[in-house]
């Protein structure tokens, strides 16, 4: 893989850790981002965050659903947990694998 000299940023990952930092890094950065190359081995953007489109028959309607994003790293000390949280998405009678 070659990489033209005049690319600013390498983003590995389109998920939202990679989406994340490359938003982050253009805060601090001065000078302004021209090019970015992301590379992502999948066919979508988000990591294990995908959207999924289910028809139900029941109701006759396909919905979207979110999979993936089954676990939080860094358990209940972090601010993804507490949002979760707040918003009702933690099942705290879940117990451990």
């Amino acid at each position: 893989l070659q990489i033209a000299p005049e690319i600013d940023v390498v983003v590995v990952g389109g998920g939202v850790s990679g989406l994340s930092a490359l938003v982050e890094f253009s805060k601090k950065r001065k000078k302004k981002i021209n090019s970015v190359v992301l590379l992502e081995a999948q066919d979508y953007l988000g990591g294990r965050v995908k959207t999924v489109r289910t028809y139900v028959e029941e109701i006759g309607k396909t919905v979207l659903t979110e999979d993936g994003a089954e676990w939080i790293h860094g358990g209940k000390t972090t601010s993804l947990y507490s949002l979760a949280n707040k918003l009702g998405g933690i099942d705290s009678g879940r117990k451990r694998w």
